[in-house]
């Protein structure tokens, strides 16, 4: 818990204890003045005090010096000071309280909100480093949980116990000393009251936490819910999803409403039980020194060490509550650890110096697993070389493992047999930086961010780029993916806005403006994973063929149209997660039974027939 302070924030945080001790010791002090007011309040006058006499009640007020009434060598000396003296120093001793308390709580509030930003940093910098499995180990819901509630409960939580749990702690250490020091005969006291409590807190902790654990627990599946109802707001509405929608909400929005009724019923218990020790103890101590004292300086240490008791106790109090919402923060910080010690499944290298230079590719006898086994595997045993820029096409039915292929040259996950190896080298030896600074990769599902269309396409781009020639490269990268078409007819062009997810732009508007993010970063390699699907046939038609005109870079085009392949230098033909063909588009067409079935069912027997008989290849029979 401790590791998220930086150096400025630990000293911060000792300068602020230092100023919440030298509070509680006022707050301690403050006693005496106080009782020393009252005394001047009800004895004005130190030469003419009369008092009753306890030894013959009834009979009239007797004379007594004041020493015998306060019986406190301290009390005593600021009774003497004078009423306006001793007025005007109680209030510079409460000034001071006023002074360290203010320093110690804008101090613990400083050092407090660092330590937080500190841990959200780390955990979403860790986020960043995890691979798409990690990320489905922990789900998007339970991860931006952690990131938001999680730290806010923590921030609350640490927080109210800096401010205050100091200052209860040595307000307890104070009184204890000072009551040892004048009221010796009474701190058997706290030896029977502090351990019961200290028992009894623990109790509360220990039931009310996992309790606490569940709810945060239950918070991820509220958080989920709602992130998919919002998601596919479009598809409830569509199929009239609403009450649907509605009970799946309910259950972890009911099973969270009563973990948190029960551990905070628990911690609940805290309050009355500590009201009813504090009350029990002044009981106590009045009823066994009942008409035990038969003096008014015996009656004043009474009084006395009651203030100081109360103190202690308060102290107490503020103990409870902090622990009170330190126990709500246990589970987050558990949470926000599991996510800060986690190892990632891929890690990188980063003091690697290796560089790729031309972005040759290479696979050797590659298979692959997501359930890390040899009996579900979705690609077995490729073996395959794509030279530097190569334009390649891969091509094959749904689940074929198309993607998973590609995916491991960006090392988006480490195969679990064989190796990759760009430029002859292993891609697990690159650091993070080189190997995304030159695998770029256009997804199926074009993501867009919150901003412009500039900022969009220019993600890739080097910071040090002028406004100028940023912009140059914008146009360029969305002429090559056919997005100027429709970006030059926007008012404000490449500097129109994109809201959250790109919801203003039609789904193959964000392919486009995803594909010429794609292009803009002129990475060694580039990769369209399926990223033209959602494009008319002759837009995509353009966009093949300017990606193959002007771009020099290693590229592999991922599709399931034979259109989007067929420009290609060579096309890979993958099924049931092999490859079954690699060669030129008519090459494949006059030699492999799969690539030309592929082409007969998207083209027509009868069409595909007349080009291979243009060609004087084989053709197709009807009944095939």
């Amino acid at each position: 818990m401790f590791k998220y302070f930086s150096k400025k924030s630990a000293i911060i945080i000792i300068f602020a204890t230092l100023f919440l001790i030298l509070e509680s010791f006022v707050a301690i002090i403050e006693t005496d003045f106080i009782r020393a007011l009252m005394y001047r309040a009800v004895y004005p006058d130190p030469n003419n005090v009369q008092v009753p006499n306890i030894q013959a009640p009834g009979t009239p007020l007797v004379q007594v010096p004041i020493d015998s009434v306060i019986n406190d060598s301290n009390i005593t000396s600021l009774y003497n000071l004078g009423p306006l003296n001793l007025s005007l120093l109680t209030f510079v001793i409460l000034l001071f309280g006023v002074l360290f308390g203010g320093l110690g709580v804008w101090m613990t509030s400083k050092a407090v909100a660092m330590y937080i930003t500190e841990m959200r940093r780390r955990v979403y910098e860790k986020i960043q480093k995890f691979s798409f499995e990690d990320i489905d180990k922990f789900s998007a819901s339970s991860l931006l949980t952690r990131l938001t509630t999680d730290t806010e409960l923590i921030y609350t939580s640490v927080s109210f116990a800096a401010k205050f749990m100091i200052a209860g702690v040595f307000s307890i250490i104070f009184g204890i000393i000072k009551s040892a020091i004048q009221y010796s005969d009474w701190v058997i006291i706290y030896a029977i009251v502090i351990p019961l409590l200290i028992v009894f807190i623990g109790l509360i902790i220990a039931f009310s936490t996992p309790y606490m654990r569940k709810g945060q627990q239950y918070i991820d599946g509220i958080n989920k819910q709602v992130r998919e109802s919002i998601l596919g707001i479009r598809v409830v509405k569509a199929y009239n999803l609403e009450s649907k929608q509605k009970s799946k909400f309910e259950i972890p929005n009911e099973k969270l409403t009563q973990s948190w009724f029960k551990g905070y019923s628990l911690i609940g218990m805290l309050f009355p039980v500590l009201q009813c020790v504090v009350t029990g103890m002044m009981i106590f101590i009045y009823f066994i020194t009942w008409n035990k004292y038969d003096n008014m300086s015996a009656a004043g240490q009474l009084i006395g060490f009651s203030g100081i008791l109360m103190n202690v106790l308060f102290g107490f109090i503020i103990i409870i509550v902090s622990i009170a919402q330190i126990s709500r923060s246990i589970p987050c910080v558990k949470r926000i650890n599991e996510v800060t010690k986690f190892t990632p499944s891929l890690t990188f290298d980063n003091s690697s110096t290796k560089k790729i230079t031309k972005g040759v590719i290479e696979f050797k006898n590659v298979s692959h697993s997501f359930l890390k086994d040899d009996t579900h595997l979705i690609i077995k045993n490729i073996n395959l070389k794509i030279n530097d820029k190569e334009k390649i096409g891969i091509i094959g039915g749904t689940g074929s493992g198309k993607s998973t292929l590609v995916n491991l040259i960006g090392r988006l996950f480490d195969c679990s047999k064989g190796q990759v190896l760009i430029d002859g080298i292993d891609v697990k030896e690159f650091s993070f930086n080189e190997i995304n600074s030159n695998v770029a990769i256009a997804m199926q599902t074009a993501l867009l961010f919150s901003g412009t269309i500039k900022s969009n396409i220019a993600l890739g781009l080097d910071e040090n780029l002028s406004a100028e020639e940023l912009e140059k490269e914008a146009i360029k990268a969305a002429k090559v993916a056919e997005a100027w078409e429709f970006i030059s007819k926007k008012p404000d062009k490449l500097n129109s806005i994109v809201e959250q997810r790109g919801k203003n732009f039609s789904g193959g508007q964000k392919q486009r403006i995803s594909i010429a993010r794609t292009v803009a970063k002129k990475s060694k390699i580039i990769i369209f994973d399926d990223s033209t699907s959602a494009l008319d046939t002759i837009t995509e038609k353009k966009v093949q063929s300017n990606i193959k005109k002007y771009n020099d870079a290693t590229t592999i085009v991922v599709a399931q149209r034979i259109s989007s392949v067929e420009e290609m230098d060579k096309i890979i033909v993958m099924n049931n997660g092999e490859i079954v063909g690699f060669d030129t588009h008519w090459n494949l067409l006059a030699n492999n039974d799969t690539y030309r079935s592929i082409a007969a069912s998207q083209l027509g027997t009868e069409e595909l027939n007349v080009m291979l008989k243009e060609r004087g290849l084989r053709q197709i029979e009807k009944n095939k």
